[in-house]
């Protein structure tokens, strides 16, 4: 079963990437840590194991049969290349022998913690799940998502809160080609603190990775990271510790966020930050909870044939099950949303 689950998460794009090391970053590690021991709160709640006995006794043939077809739960690789499925193999090899450069490479990609963490849930949370966590918003309310303060969420065990943002749940989609392991602890830690109020949420500076001493964040089974786990050292595990002070302010994204085209003024910023949850990246609606919602395509004749006034409107004082959005931004800013719609329409 172990070697089965290799690299079930290992499927679909490379990011262009065709090294061994990188695709076993990109798309591995976060599952089976990164030694190949499956040592991590993902890889323990999934019953991993250790995959590189495994590998040791598999013929080069055989490993490259496993990544390109898959095996049980394990997706099949059709679109990784020859170049790409030998360069994961020869990794692999690598990886089972011991070779200590390759893991502390792995480590150091894994290390890095968010630089704030309350900022990131604002951005790619909070559409679904509230600013505050209860999920009373629009979508939130249309999809029964449950409120992160329950008892139903906080009785569950630190590893099943990273497993479920990994791999999803429901309508909700899977975050392990987003956010590290080091990164998914931090959230794991700021569910915990949500029902201490927006006090105990305000980041401090995460700590620096060490490059010579890397080291993953891990929880032992069936425990909880605890608000007052704050280390001062560079583990990163010290990332996933609360974060004190201010309230949660409203997130912008870093303008390099890949796959999506550049706008007028703020309007991409806005719809990266509040609509991408719903719309995807590129308008189409054609992720989870846009197909579950059946929201057409911002880049259709029918949505593009309707007047800038309309699309304002729309926007301002909302559609269905689209909230409003008139006390959240100004006419200018909606103008420059509705600017960047175009611009979406115009790639197709």
């Amino acid at each position: 079963m172990a070697i089965a689950m290799l690299l079930a998460v290992c499927a679909g794009s490379a990011f262009g990437q065709t090294d061994g090391r990188s695709l076993y970053i990109a798309k591995c590690s976060a599952c089976h840590a990164r030694d190949g021991s499956g040592n991590g709160m993902i890889g323990r709640s999934l019953n991993l194991g250790d995959i590189r006995p495994a590998i040791k006794s598999m013929t080069d043939e055989q490993l490259r049969q496993l990544i390109l077809q898959g095996q049980g739960k394990m997706p099949a690789n059709k679109k990784f290349d020859d170049e790409k499925i030998a360069s994961l193999a020869l990794f692999l090899r690598d990886l089972a022998a011991g070779n200590p450069d390759t893991g502390r490479a792995v480590a150091q990609a894994q290390a890095q913690p968010l630089p704030d963490v309350d900022r990131v849930y604002q951005a790619k949370c909070s559409a679904c799940h509230g600013e505050d966590g209860t999920g009373r918003t629009t979508i939130g309310k249309s999809l029964s998502i449950p409120d992160l303060m329950s008892t139903a969420v906080q009785g569950r065990s630190d590893e099943e809160l990273a497993r479920i943002i990994a791999a999803g749940k429901g309508r909700m989609p899977s975050y392990a080609k987003v956010f590290n392991p080091v990164q998914i602890g931090e959230f794991v830690s700021y569910i915990r603190v949500l029902p201490e109020g927006p006090s105990a949420r305000t980041p401090v500076a995460s700590p620096k990775p060490s490059a010579s001493t890397p080291q993953p964040l891990e929880i032992p089974p069936g425990k909880t990271a605890r608000p007052e786990a704050v280390s001062a050292t560079p583990d990163p595990a010290a990332s996933a510790a609360p974060k004190k002070a201010a309230a949660p302010r409203p997130a912008t994204v870093p303008a390099a966020t890949p796959g999506v085209v550049n706008a007028p003024g703020s309007g991409r910023q806005i719809y990266v930050s509040k609509c991408t949850a719903c719309h995807s990246k590129d308008g189409s609606g054609t992720g989870t909870i846009g197909r579950s919602m059946r929201i057409p395509s911002l880049t259709s004749p029918q949505v593009q044939a309707q007047s800038d006034e309309k699309l304002a409107s729309a926007i301002s004082n909302g559609t269905g099950k689209m909230p409003t959005y008139k006390k959240k931004y100004s006419p200018a800013e909606i103008q420059q949303l509705v600017a960047y719609i175009r611009e979406l329409g115009n790639k197709h």
